[in-house]
């Protein structure tokens, strides 16, 4: 087995251009991916930042404890009902929907969590969704 990590997981510039370019003049986001931190030195003033593992959460809020712009949650992006509909003017994700396409029920699981994103920021005129992926069943 390939251990070797693939560039789209480490922190590729292309990939943080498009995702900037897509949520420039957004003020409010939610991110599933390792780039937050990235986006507040740019400038962004409220960043979300969710994963199911809550030892990745804690490891990140206390890696990134001086930067007020991060937020960071443990939940699961199939069921992100804690925020209320259009609380988010983004979300960006790098590999999230990737990892749900591996999983048993698949397709299940992938429009749960995009049901979830699209809820996130219904009814906003510049509600973003940048994503990337590997996955060639999208």
């Amino acid at each position: 087995m390939d251990k070797t990590v693939h560039p789209l997981y480490k922190r590729p510039v292309v990939f943080k251009l498009c995702a900037c370019l897509l949520v420039k003049f957004l003020r409010k986001i939610i991110v599933f991916v390792v780039m937050s931190e990235d986006m507040a030195k740019d400038g962004y003033e409220d960043i979300m930042n969710v994963d199911i593992s809550s030892v990745a959460i804690d490891l990140m809020r206390r890696k990134y404890e001086h930067v007020p712009q991060l937020k960071y949650m443990q939940m699961d992006v199939k069921d992100m009902s804690f925020f209320p509909d259009e609380t988010f003017d983004g979300v960006v994700d790098k590999g999230t929907l990737d990892s749900l396409m591996c999983g048993t029920d698949a397709p299940i699981s992938a429009a749960q969590m995009l049901g979830e994103v699209s809820r996130l920021f219904a009814g906003r005129a510049l509600g973003k969704y940048a994503m990337s992926s590997l996955c060639s069943r999208l």
